[in-house]
């Protein structure tokens, strides 16, 4: 599927979007001495990696709703993770959301989390996406994807994981480095579902493929990409879709001939991760923190939650974003969650194997 058929439809959207801001009337920045006094007994910290216009609003929400105001603060999944392991005891942090599965897996592992009181969550969303023992929940869900070239490629010729480390493709592939979480979990989750054997060739036969050195993100991926620089790439399918709408007509167009597809198994599923939310073993207050996340996975807050990053809500009721529906849904790998959290150390260990750098 290519990105071309939906440009056309946002432009319009966006010319009249343009309009509707630049009439609106703007609204008073607010400050302490506006905003009504909250105690510290009335206010939830959450880290998160997020920090969107749209989550703002939902806080709001959940402040009216429930009396308790909300504290966000944000970094990358990684830096959060760390600040709280850090600060142990004292960590003021009653809820901790992040981007990548394995992040939530080794917080488990460490005994940093607490149980929470997910049980009633498996009446909203499917319990496949919760851990079992309640420790963490899933709050929505994304996919590494191939990324490629309409021009040069058939995608009838790419449509599995094992496609990518096929000799034909050899300087062809574009990858981010393998400090990015989504290529760990993936090898992870590869070598708790094919076993090692088939988890080592993928990743050798990447490496031999590769046409540039490993890059930081997927935006630097898609960029090369666009300048012929790789003919596939290996990103998170949603970073393609923020990308052309990031607001930059020159990104815009760089999407023009760039096709994305899910790729699958052998037996027609295809790997998955979730953005990720957990409450804190010293969490300050915890029943808040699971107030919180119970009002994340709702139907209409999950649509909005989801769609900010174009990824899909795990709320069956909830409708994914527009761009998602054009490019269709997937079967999900079934892969034990917890196999993925002990398969982690020795993913990196293939990974260093295989010089990904």
């Amino acid at each position: 599927m290519t990105l071309k058929s939906t440009k056309i439809r946002w432009s319009i959207l966006a010319f009249f979007a343009l309009i509707i801001i630049g009439c609106a009337p703007q609204s008073k920045e607010s400050t302490p001495d506006d905003a009504p006094p909250v105690s510290a007994e009335n206010t939830l910290t959450v880290y998160s990696f997020r920090n969107y216009p749209n989550d703002q609003h939902l806080f709001r929400l959940f402040e009216q709703r429930t009396g308790f105001k909300v504290n966000v603060v944000t970094g990358k999944s990684e830096e959060i993770m760390k600040k709280m392991l850090d600060e142990g005891n004292s960590c003021p942090a009653s809820l901790i959301i992040l981007h990548d599965l394995s992040l939530i897996l080794q917080l488990k592992q460490k005994g940093a989390l607490q149980q929470g009181k997910f049980g009633k969550l498996n009446l909203t969303i499917p319990s496949r996406y919760s851990d079992p023992e309640e420790f963490w929940t899933g709050l929505s869900k994304w996919t590494p994807a191939f990324a490629y070239s309409t021009n040069k490629i058939n995608q009838q010729l790419i449509g599995r994981y094992v496609d990518l480390a096929n000799p034909k493709w050899k300087d062809k592939v574009l990858t981010t480095s393998s400090s990015n979480l989504m290529n760990q979990t993936l090898v992870a989750a590869m070598l708790a579902a094919e076993g090692p054997k088939a988890a080592t060739n993928w990743v050798n036969g990447l490496m031999a493929n590769l046409a540039e050195t490993p890059m930081p993100d997927d935006y630097a991926v898609i960029q090369a990409l666009a300048q012929g620089k790789g003919d596939i790439a290996l990103i998170n399918a949603s970073s393609l879709i923020q990308y052309q709408r990031s607001g930059s007509a020159e990104a815009f167009q760089q999407t023009e001939g760039i096709g994305l597809l899910y790729p699958v198994c052998a037996d027609g599923g295809t790997y998955f991760n979730l953005t990720v939310a957990g409450i804190p073993a010293h969490a300050p207050k915890p029943t808040v923190g699971n107030k919180l996340i119970e009002f994340m996975i709702d139907q209409e807050v999950q649509k909005l939650y989801a769609e900010t990053l174009y990824e899909y809500p795990l709320n069956p009721y909830s409708v994914p974003n527009d761009f998602l529906i054009e490019i269709g849904g997937f079967k999900e790998k079934e892969v034990n969650f917890g196999l993925i959290g002990q398969n982690l150390d020795k993913a990196k260990e293939v990974i260093q194997a295989a010089s990904w750098k």
